[in-house]
């Protein structure tokens, strides 16, 4: 990562050929510009590679880094250090809603407070997602007190292990 940007944005990829523009679009038309994406393709084994490339072609501020399939887990771990950080990095390609209609930050704070942006019960999910709760929520939210968040140390460790080929197939 840059020390010559503000912010560092590390976008995981994997098999996303359809989904990953609309992501790479809205990052590059914020309004703020001292940041830096870095893109970090999980072995993808359809188009991705082509569509980021001639996307990130005229704007520096995007790196694309391909390395070969090992999971989300190890992935991110290539683009971040030490989870020194007040807002969360982690960028995905899906936002999790729950079977409660709540819209949450990620799948890890699902179902709990923290990690509670809004609801889709009384409206839309644009309207929530452009309007004011999100803006709220997030600019209140700080990642260091994520506890179950994947950056931690004591969590990369249970997520490499979690991760193992086939062991825990039966217990999910």
């Amino acid at each position: 990562m840059s020390h010559n940007t503000e912010i560092s944005i590390v976008v995981p990829v994997w098999n996303e050929e359809n989904r990953v523009t609309e992501c790479l679009i809205s990052l590059k038309n914020q309004d703020f510009n001292n940041f830096e994406v870095i893109i970090i393709d999980d072995g993808s084994t359809d188009n991705s590679r082509n569509v980021i490339e001639k996307f990130i072609e005229d704007d520096d501020r995007f790196q694309y880094f391909l390395k070969d399939h090992s999971g989300i887990g190890k992935t991110l771990n290539a683009g971040f250090g030490s989870p020194d950080y007040s807002f969360c990095p982690y960028m995905n390609m899906t936002t999790y809603i729950g079977g409660d209609q709540n819209v949450y930050t990620c799948c890890v704070n699902a179902y709990n407070e923290r990690g509670l942006v809004g609801s889709i019960k009384d409206q839309s999910f644009m309207d929530l997602w452009n309007g004011q709760t999100k803006k709220q929520f997030f600019g209140q939210f700080d990642a260091k007190n994520c506890l179950r968040c994947m950056f931690n140390e004591k969590n990369r460790f249970i997520n490499g292990v979690i991760r193992k080929p086939n062991v825990h197939d039966d217990f999910v």
